[in-house]
């Protein structure tokens, strides 16, 4: 009994110690530096493919980061038409994606442990849905501003 309640003990300090992964991805992006990166005539997805390459490389964990790659289903969509050249020394993996970025047109997130890329047609930003409580009153009041008023009921009224 008492080895199982040390092993939930030790595995909520391990949870609770744990990276929020946002922050993780955020700072791999922006404290990896990458001594090279030469790209000739590149199109997107084969700098995608680099860049996770290099993400594992550059991480002492050897785990990297998350890339994700939205393309359109057009065919003149950055994504499907950009061919890159770049030639950069000693720069970050975020500087490096937004150089990427500005010369194809695309745009990118970095969000839960993974960067997006996505072609400026697709939507990358974070939507949440929230509700709200309501009481009856507001609702009552919101369906009888849309009814349309009786003339001959507001007639003399000075609104």
């Amino acid at each position: 009994m008492k080895q199982v309640a040390l092993l939930l003990v030790l595995t909520g300090m391990c949870v609770a110690a744990a990276e929020n992964p946002a922050e993780t991805a955020d700072r791999k992006m922006t404290q990896g530096v990458v001594t090279r990166a030469d790209f000739q005539n590149a199109t997107i997805p084969e700098i995608v493919v680099w860049m996770r390459s290099e993400s594992r490389r550059l991480d002492p964990d050897k785990v990297g980061v998350n890339f994700i790659l939205h393309q359109s289903d057009r065919p003149n969509a950055p994504s499907r038409r950009s061919r890159i050249t770049l030639a950069l020394t000693r720069i970050s993996m975020e500087d490096l994606l937004r150089y990427v970025c500005m010369a194809s047109g695309m745009h990118y997130a970095i969000e839960n442990n993974a960067v997006v890329i996505a072609d400026p047609s697709i939507a990358i930003t974070e939507m949440r849905t929230r509700y709200y409580n309501v009481t009856p009153d507001v609702t009552r009041s919101l369906v009888e501003q849309k009814r349309p008023r009786d003339s001959r009921r507001d007639r003399g009224r000075n609104d």
